[in-house]
């Protein structure tokens, strides 16, 4: 006799079935989390953390009592200090375009992390790396990670049917409605205890077109940099297999962040408190991510660029 669902009734959430992108990955419910679950599974008391990153990351360790030393890094994103062989590293693959940079640690140190957040679609390298879905997609929550010899034996599931809200509002109410809802559901997030990801997540990425999405955000990113390339003070060069969360349109104009807030056009600042006197505060201040995701076309890339050089 059948078990499981009942048949019939009201509908669920429609969704369309499919496959997720990564294959067998661990799956948490935060990205910090998964971070967590990292130093906890590798018994780590000792981690070299970037000083550009997010302060979460700083924050996640903490939580675990695991000691940090903090390193710089230079305008191309690599750090500027050598490590020990033994070291336990995390490296951030900064706007999902750092690929290179992780790749040359990986053979390096051995014990790399990669911190994936802003580069979904990164291969995993080093002993472990995480990935924050919600950075790419519309889903509320949840996390991959890849990290051999841990498991998530015994976590409680996740659920996520309660962080919504921010996502509706948007659809039918535009994003500024949306966003103190948004900030809401960040802040709860972290304070999420380490979990799995939620059911109704893992639905919701089983159903995403990667491929176009991928392909989405690489044309937009080329008309961007063809058209800003020439003034731009970021030098890096993404490998052709990168997906870019953003593109890093890096330009002391003063003014220029609140102008394309003003055109409705939303720049993150990545990221506010930094503890890297250089490098972090001059990119906070004049790093402009614009949007690249598949959300967008050439004519949405357009109206951006006619906006910045109105402003120039």
């Amino acid at each position: 006799m059948r078990t499981g669902e009942p048949i019939g009734g009201y509908f669920e959430l429609e969704t369309h079935g499919g496959t997720e992108y990564w294959k067998d990955p661990l799956r948490m419910n935060t990205a910090r989390n998964c971070l967590r679950h990292i130093v906890r599974g590798f018994g780590i008391r000792k981690l070299y953390v970037p000083r550009y990153t997010c302060p979460v990351v700083w924050d996640a360790v903490c939580e675990e009592q695991c000691e940090m030393e903090y390193y710089s890094v230079d305008f191309n994103l690599m750090p500027l200090s050598e490590f020990p062989a033994d070291a336990y590293i995390l490296y951030t693959n900064y706007l999902g375009i750092c690929t290179k940079n992780a790749n040359c640690l990986a053979k390096k140190y051995p014990q790399l992390i990669t911190d994936c957040a802003q580069a979904f679609y990164s291969a995993p390298m080093g002993i472990a790396s995480f990935y924050s879905p919600r950075k790419f997609f519309g889903v509320p929550d949840g996390a991959y990670l890849f990290a051999d010899g841990i498991s998530t034996d015994g976590l409680e599931q996740d659920a996520s049917a309660n962080r919504f809200l921010h996502l509706l509002a948007r659809t039918e109410q535009g994003a500024q409605m949306g966003y103190p809802v948004f900030l809401r559901n960040e802040d709860a997030l972290c304070r999420e205890p380490v979990k799995t990801m939620s059911k109704l997540t893992r639905k919701l990425l089983e159903g995403i077109p990667y491929d176009s999405a991928a392909q989405a955000r690489r044309s937009n990113y080329a008309a961007l940099h063809a058209a800003l390339g020439n003034i731009n003070e970021w030098s890096g060069i993404p490998d052709k297999d990168d997906v870019p969360m953003a593109y890093p349109f890096l330009c002391k104009k003063e003014g220029l962040r609140e102008k394309l807030i003003q055109e409705n056009i939303f720049i993150p600042t990545f990221w506010k408190g930094q503890k890297d006197a250089e490098v972090g505060k001059y990119m906070e201040q004049y790093l402009l991510p614009l949007p690249v995701d598949q959300r967008y076309g050439s004519k949405d890339m357009q109206h951006i660029l006619d906006c910045i050089f109105q402003y120039l």
